[in-house]
């Protein structure tokens, strides 16, 4: 268990901060609202929990480290500023941000709307590829990690946050969030990839992943889904049925958007939901993706079509 107090006592660094408030419990710790005496500002500091066999904050501090040359405004990743020790506890503070993307999202009462939605997926895909290019994989990609910046700011900001289960391309990753969790990693396929990052952004958007799978090798690696009654044999239990919703009908099911931008989303998170991770679409692809383009060639028509009307073409 751990104790908070209104201030840290246990270290050096610790005695500049001020418990502002206790804001998230979480699976890996608490993240509390601080204010720092050293630097004046607020940020946020997690107090990570010990887990034998588990080295979460020393891989967290591993990556961020390598990550601490990125400017968190283009690379879309959270800024992390100290690290200290508290009551034998590793304690890691951050800038300070607002709301994650599942509350701001449940708070709203409705989804994204689709200019939302594509600045969202342009700032994730443009996280993932900078983690690509340091070969290294998130694996824990869900609406909890992506935080928005400032919900009263149009067009939202958002940054990707929690790195304490992220693993260099190469090597074995800990585990990854059973809502969330790639086709390969359920079948303890290697090596993975950044591609498990992609599939769990595509279930983030779709929140609808559940699913059992068996292994099917013709030459190489193959799955498919498990019937009912495989299942049922395998494990003596009964097979449940879920009501989900097939990727093609992801457009009927938006409320909003013009009905083109809804069947390029769809086509999206196919790509990104690829069965086959060496079929699935990579970070800079997404950011290529006619979805997101949309927006832009119809800016530049509209100001080519501004620009025209005033010189009197």
């Amino acid at each position: 268990m751990i104790k908070i107090k209104e201030r840290f006592h246990q270290s050096k660094s610790a005695k500049y901060y001020s418990i502002v408030a206790e804001e998230i419990i979480g699976a890996f710790g608490h993240v509390t609202k601080c204010f720092s005496t050293k630097t004046g500002e607020m940020e946020a500091v997690k107090i990570i929990k010990k887990f034998p066999g588990l080295p979460v904050e020393k891989n967290e501090v591993v990556i961020l480290e390598q990550l601490r040359s990125l400017d968190p405004d283009t690379s879309n990743i959270i800024k992390w500023k100290d690290s200290f020790t508290y009551q034998d506890h590793m304690c890691m503070s951050y800038e300070l941000l607002d709301q994650d993307l599942q509350n701001y999202v449940k708070a709203r009462g409705e989804g994204l709307l689709i200019p939302e939605l594509k600045s969202v997926i342009r700032q994730v895909a443009t996280a993932l590829q900078h983690l690509r290019s340091f070969k290294i994989v998130h694996a824990d990609i869900r609406p909890e990690n992506i935080m928005i910046v400032d919900r009263k700011q149009q067009p939202i900001r958002v940054r990707l946050v929690d790195f304490g289960l992220s693993f260099q391309i190469g090597n074995r990753p800990f585990f990854q969030a059973t809502g969330y969790r790639a086709p390969e990693v359920l079948l303890g396929i290697h090596p993975l990839t950044e591609a498990i990052d992609i599939w769990s952004t595509g279930a983030t958007l779709v929140e609808d992943t559940a699913s059992y799978f068996c292994e099917q090798v013709d030459g190489e690696h193959r799955w498919r889904f498990k019937t009912p009654s495989e299942y049922e044999e395998e494990t003596g239990l009964q097979a449940q049925t879920f009501t989900s919703i097939r990727l093609d009908d992801v457009p009927m099911t938006m409320a909003h958007g013009d009905p083109e931008d809804k069947n390029l989303f769809a086509d999206l998170l196919k790509r990104m939901m690829q069965l086959d991770q060496d079929e699935r679409i990579t970070p800079l692809e997404v950011l290529q993706h006619n979805f997101l383009l949309r927006v832009y060639w119809r800016t530049m028509l509209s100001a080519c079509q501004a620009l025209m009307s005033t010189v009197g073409m």
